[in-house]
């Protein structure tokens, strides 16, 4: 197929014991050139939930014969079972998400009864809140302008989470947001207006859950420059 539009893919694996497999998407046909970068999922005999994102902007202009989702299963005699994917178009402020974690925790997706929104389980939360992450790649900012960001989020039980605008490069430092939030059940729209504390080309909106295993629910995200004639921020950083 060809896409046209973001799109996420859903779909759910399982095994008869332990093990881990690699997933990920690529072009049907020689040259099998990657499209979505494999990753590493861990199996068990429960079904597990599972998210791959795939973005034409990653493709630069490249036309593809088709695509197949892949699944590595080399070195381990134990089988799987897995059940149909389900594809859903992303619309405009529906943002591909990445999930990060240290060697203390683990983080997978889950399923949501809303297409619109993905759930995020700590599976292993670790200690520190910035162990287990969700991140969404932002558009390039300008050191002291306002920016609105507008994020979809809730949670099963009532937790809270560390939401920020952050280097995607070292020293990891803030870019001028940097909050705890609760989050509510169910989800509702969150926005925050902050001023930008340096300039940066590549940004990215973190949400660290770690600390916790309650699950949490992401919907859509959107993120745009704002004046100050229309923004209640007072103080760099502050805002609604």
């Amino acid at each position: 197929e060809e896409f046209r539009r973001p799109t996420r893919f859903t779909f759910s694996l399982r095994a008869d014991g332990p093990r881990e497999v690699w997933i990920g998407m690529g072009e049907g046909e020689e040259p099998w050139r990657s499209i979505v970068p494999p990753q590493r999922v861990p199996l068990d005999v429960d079904w597990t939930t599972h998210v791959l994102f795939a973005d034409p902007a990653w493709m630069r202009g490249e036309r593809f014969q088709s695509f197949r989702l892949f699944l590595w299963l080399g070195g381990n005699a134990t089988s799987i079972e897995w059940q149909g994917v389900a594809s859903h178009e992303m619309g405009p402020n529906e943002w591909p998400l990445s999930l990060a974690s240290t060697p203390a925790a683990q983080v997978r997706y889950q399923a949501s009864k809303d297409p619109t929104r993905v759930g995020v389980v700590p599976v292993e939360p670790g200690s520190a809140p910035f162990d287990a992450q969700v991140q969404v790649a932002l558009p390039a900012i300008e050191e002291r302008k306002l920016y609105r960001l507008t994020a979809t989020l809730g949670s099963g039980e009532p937790r809270s989470a560390i939401v920020a605008v952050n280097q995607s490069h070292e020293p990891w430092n803030s870019l001028g947001l940097s909050r705890t939030v609760s989050l509510p059940l169910p989800v509702e729209d969150h926005v925050w207006d902050f001023e930008a504390t340096a300039s940066d080309e590549s940004p990215r909106f973190v949400i660290a859950l770690g600390g916790d295993k309650t699950p949490i629910e992401v919907g859509p995200i959107s993120f745009r420059e704002v004046d100050r004639e229309h923004s209640p921020i007072i103080r760099t950083g502050e805002g609604h």
